[in-house]
């Protein structure tokens, strides 16, 4: 997955997910910090996504952004990483599934 936080033109914060893979991704629980962004979404092949951050969560240097995505089998894989301005960035997976893991 591909990740951009930008702003439209009204100036509200979006954060956009691209699905570069052949494949349908499935995701659960998007995060930033406590706050849900959105509790699913499934993104066919080749298919983006906006989702509307409220002001209340921009990043800042201690944000993190957070997702589950479903494997195949029907299992969770958590991924994570800092949100970082407005570049286009990908979350890595945590290994065990805890967010004692750093993002």
């Amino acid at each position: 997955m591909l990740w951009t936080l930008t702003h439209d033109e009204a100036g509200v914060s979006l954060l956009t997910v691209s699905n570069p893979m052949p494949y349908h991704a499935s995701l659960q629980a998007l995060r930033i910090d406590a706050f849900q962004i959105s509790e699913y979404l499934l993104l066919a092949p080749g298919a983006h996504s906006e989702m509307v951050v409220p002001a209340s969560v921009l990043p800042s240097a201690n944000r993190r952004f957070s997702y589950k995505a479903l494997t195949d089998y029907g299992g969770q894989r958590t991924y994570c990483t800092p949100l970082k301005g407005h570049a286009v960035f990908t979350a890595r997976l945590l290994e065990n599934n805890s967010f004692q893991d750093e993002c």
